[in-house]
């Protein structure tokens, strides 16, 4: 899920930098605040911007294994920027500009190859950039709202990562149930994210009555194509499996 402030920031972004104003049948009229059109001083700057999100909540749903607040589950909060995370993953493009013009990377290789690449890398490889100078500036890391994605961590992970066997987070920390019950019954996760934690709390359920057949599936899935190839990931996956056969005998 994307808070919906985020989504706000990145077209007020592309407004300002992917949209000339001569090229626009929207240019925003002076002591005019409407977000959809363009400001009157916008020019184009870059053909293409990467977005990511700097700071994101991760969801541990409740399982028939692991509930320790008997609630919607388990949120932690990471509040520093490593890599591109898939929620809040965009791509401005500008009036012209196509898809094989956008140079792709895995979400994780995103920031490294665009903001961390040094100019003689750069030259060699062909990288032209978006049209910003520096090229580092065509990778934009969101850091208003101060969270920006949720994502969720359960057994349909096909990488586990971020969550041990039984779906318990690996990042186990009572403080998390304390900042999870918080966030849940203050009503944050609703009001950034649209997620009640009555509606979450029928998800977790949902995937708990079919907890088991869902670790088989995502067993049979890994390796397979363009699927995720951890023996880590399997092992987590038999052993969730042993842990619910051991208690069922």
């Amino acid at each position: 899920a994307i808070n919906v402030e985020y989504i706000t920031q990145l077209q007020r972004m592309a407004l300002k930098n992917l949209i000339d104003t001569k090229d626009s049948k929207f240019v925003r009229k002076p002591h005019d605040d409407d977000d959809d059109s363009t400001p009157d001083t916008a020019i184009q700057k870059a053909k293409w911007i990467y977005w990511c999100a700097e700071k994101h909540l991760e969801w541990n749903p409740s399982s028939p294994f692991y509930n320790p607040n008997n609630d919607a589950g388990v949120i932690t909060r990471f509040g520093s920027f490593n890599y591109c995370i898939t929620p809040g993953l965009t791509i401005g493009y500008a009036v012209g500009t196509e898809e094989k013009d956008v140079p792709h990377y895995e979400h994780t290789k995103i920031y490294p190859e665009i903001a961390l690449k040094s100019d003689q890398q750069r030259k060699k490889d062909g990288d032209v950039g978006c049209g910003f100078t520096p090229v580092s500036e065509c990778l934009w890391i969101v850091d208003n709202p101060a969270i920006s994605a949720f994502r969720s961590r359960s057994m349909t992970s096909a990488g586990m990562f971020n969550i041990e066997a039984a779906g318990v987070p690996s990042r186990e920390d009572k403080r998390n149930l304390d900042y999870s019950m918080k966030l849940w019954q203050e009503g944050y996760i609703q009001k950034w994210f649209g997620i009640s934690s009555a509606k979450a709390k029928e998800a977790a359920d949902f995937m708990g009555n079919n907890y088991i057949n869902t670790v088989r599936d995502n067993i049979r899935g890994q390796c397979t194509h363009g699927h995720s190839c951890k023996i880590s990931s399997v092992e987590k996956l038999q052993r969730t499996i042993d842990l619910s056969e051991e208690g069922a005998g």
